[in-house]
């Protein structure tokens, strides 16, 4: 619901019940701690919280505000792609507790990371005789306790400079801390453009695919989709009284050959840096081409697993309320 001046309770009851929620989880999560600090395991522990995307803008749905990312949940802008995230416990080194992790790290990085803490090959066996792909996540542990500045000079350490091209013997610095210590091994050097040093710093980065229109590569962003909605950036205090519908604020990258963003130094996304770099842009196409040749969807579908008259409800709802006590759980067959 908007949120005004004139607003009531009624108005402010879904986002009283989403603060509850929040609360609940941050207690809960608290008691957890504390059973296990009383109990002398904490110092033994990784606790992992993460969220799987952001808020979304839809009115109807929750009008969140991701500020100050753009756009949001269904959009492969930051608002909706670079969810919250943190880890904490004894396993983190003391040196970095309380310090960023700048190294892109996809949900599917945590399946492979905590298999190599345990000693655990992530192969799947199984899944492979069925012809599903292999895992494709990445053990980030090394990401995850060591600073970005450390992690960079690595990444110097393995440069060899040719013609204004890099080759990297690491890719566990972000490509903005990478630059940044390529800038110093570089200096001035005369005949290497801007657009040749973000092509060096490819080399460099591990790229992720968002979606079929759209690749991060470092900290580099390519979008290249006919239209992108939810081009916004939703101020703090949104939705309020005066909020109006923004699922169609959009951009139309294709349009101009795709649109690039360096996300470390503009998460905004308000600087749409392809026309000067044009050479980076065909690399990344065609990265994300030969990426788009290796995606993999099943054709299963689910069946809901409620009664013919939900009363409205959608079936996960159903079923949270008149199964598992209003939490949510499984809902189809």
């Amino acid at each position: 619901r908007h949120v005004g001046a004139g607003s009531t309770a009624a108005d402010l009851a879904c986002r009283a019940q989403y603060s509850a929620m929040a609360n609940i989880l941050d207690d809960t999560v608290g008691a957890i701690v504390d059973k296990l600090k009383a109990a002398g395991m904490w110092e033994d522990t990784l606790l992992v919280l993460s969220g799987d995307n952001g808020g979304p803008l839809i009115l109807e749905e929750s009008g969140a505000t991701n500020w100050p990312l753009r756009g949001g949940k269904y959009t492969p802008w930051e608002g909706g792609v670079r969810a919250a995230a943190f880890v904490s416990g004894g396993a983190i080194p003391a040196g970095v507790r309380g310090t960023p992790v700048e190294v892109p790290i996809h949900a599917a990085d945590w399946y492979a990371t905590l298999c190599a803490l345990a000693g655990v090959d992530p192969a799947d066996a199984r899944a492979a005789e069925s012809g599903l792909p292999p895992v494709d996540g990445v053990d980030q542990w090394e990401a995850l306790t060591t600073t970005p500045l450390a992690s960079a000079q690595e990444v110097a350490r393995g440069m060899t400079l040719s013609e204004g091209r890099v080759e990297a013997a690491s890719a566990r610095a972000s490509a903005a801390a990478a630059r940044r210590v390529l800038s110093q091994v570089a200096g001035d050097r005369v005949g290497c453009s801007s657009d040749e040093m973000l092509l060096a710093s490819l080399a460099a980065s591990r790229e992720i695919p968002l979606d079929a229109d759209s690749l991060l590569v470092g900290d580099l962003k390519l979008i290249n989709a006919t239209e992108v909605k939810f081009a916004v950036v939703a101020p703090k205090s949104f939705p309020n009284s005066t909020s109006k519908e923004v699922r169609n604020i959009a951009r139309a990258c294709a349009a101009k050959g795709g649109c690039l963003y360096d996300v470390a130094a503009d998460p905004s996304e308000g600087d749409d840096i392809a026309e000067a770099h044009p050479h980076t842009v065909a690399a990344m196409m065609d990265r994300l081409a030969s990426a788009r040749a290796g995606f993999y969807s099943n054709d299963e579908t689910g069946v809901d697993d409620c009664p013919g008259d939900t009363g409205g409800l959608p079936c996960a709802c159903w079923t949270a309320v008149h199964r598992y006590g209003g939490f949510m759980g499984p809902y189809q067959k």
